[in-house]
């Protein structure tokens, strides 16, 4: 058993470690008995009857089933009230909701009509179990991990505050400084302050520069021929301004984790082998960048298309063309994946470089 896994076991560890289990199983036991703290009418279903249904085909020939039922509801904020409401759904549930006995839902004020389904307790449950899933796993540095996601999603939303109220500064600029800011507390929070976060930081932040510039090259050469805004339509602001932004943000995690990836495997090489080479270290560093390189293009790819899978369906059921379908959706996508890709791949011999240099001089040191 390594050192850190005993640290597990330490009598205070092992209490806020149980202190953490219970928190998470209170906090999902509090959603579930939490109704009196909502101002919205909620209620539960206590009865269900399907009423009727009937088959219905659209204007292109989609077929979908239109069910009709009547649900008993006990109101649990307002004195335990029994009402009745109708609610009307489809089999393909893309537009409706299917409801049954012991689900809760928001009601409208009224207590006519059904405002949308309970999903705090699924929530929290989920939460709960991903904090529980990575404290276990990483420990302390796990701990930090989730800082620093938490601090990241403040951030977030602090910069879409500031650009809602001081738009004169552009979208792009905010994006700028919460990506330094955000490198910089992350790296630190998961990883502590000493030499490989520092060659880590660098190494992300020359990875995003160099993507940014390079997609601003081809952009102006190429005068953005074969990107397709039509999906920022009812933005107020240049789609150009909040595609940038995106890719800057969007690369920002493949970099860093490719940075940290290199950055940790030859910092440890170098604490085993004290005498290790500067070319050594190099060598080392490009056979860790080719095995990663590869499913970490791949995950990018993947997490950017997946999110346009939906629409693409819909507009396929709705008879656009394939090809229409997916140059709309897919375009700013594929774009999107392919600079976080090059991102990726200037990281590799940028981040090697950075620590052969560093790593070996502090050694000399």
């Amino acid at each position: 058993m390594n050192k850190k896994r005993y640290q597990l076991l330490r009598p205070a560890t092992l209490i806020a470690y149980v202190l953490m289990i219970v928190t998470l199983i209170g906090s999902i036991i509090f959603t579930m008995y939490n109704d009196h703290f909502y101002q919205s009418p909620i209620g539960e279903v206590i009865k269900r009857q399907i009423t009727s249904e009937h088959k219905t085909v659209d204007q292109v020939k989609n077929k979908d089933i239109q069910y009709t039922e009547k649900l008993t509801l006990k109101v649990t904020n307002r004195d335990n009230q029994i009402i009745h409401i109708k609610n009307t759904f489809m089999k393909s549930k893309a537009y409706s909701h299917q409801y049954d006995v012991g689900n809760k839902v928001l009601l409208s004020k009224d207590l006519k009509s059904i405002d949308e389904a309970k999903r705090d307790t699924v929530i929290v449950s989920l939460l709960s179990l991903f904090i529980f899933l990575i404290v276990t796993v990483g420990l302390l540095q796990g701990a930090m991990s989730l800082l620093s996601l938490v601090t990241n999603i403040i951030m977030s939303g602090v910069v879409l505050f500031l650009y809602k109220h001081y738009p004169t500064i552009p979208l792009f600029g905010y994006a700028i400084i919460a990506v330094i800011i955000a490198t910089i507390i992350t790296l630190i929070l998961t990883n502590g302050y000493n030499t490989k976060t520092k060659v880590a930081i660098v190494s992300t932040l020359i990875g995003t520069t160099l993507t940014i510039i390079i997609v601003q090259l081809a952009i102006v050469l190429t005068d953005a021929e074969g990107i397709r805004y039509e999906t920022m339509t009812f933005l107020t602001i240049a789609p150009k301004t909040v595609f940038l932004t995106s890719i800057l943000i969007g690369s920002l995690g493949a970099i860093m984790d490719i940075a940290i990836t290199i950055t940790s495997a030859l910092y440890e090489i170098k604490m085993t082998q004290k005498n290790v080479t500067r070319k050594a270290l190099v060598e080392s560093g490009f056979e860790i960048g080719k095995d990663i390189m590869g499913p970490m293009t791949n995950i990018l790819f993947f997490a950017y298309l997946s999110g346009s899978i939906p629409m693409i369906i819909l507009y396929l059921r709705n008879l656009s063309p394939i090809n229409h379908s997916f140059y709309i959706h897919w375009s700013l996508e594929i774009n999107r994946a392919i600079t976080g890709s090059i991102g990726i791949v200037l990281a590799i011999p940028v981040t090697i470089y950075l620590c052969a240099y560093f790593f070996t001089r502090e050694r000399a040191q």
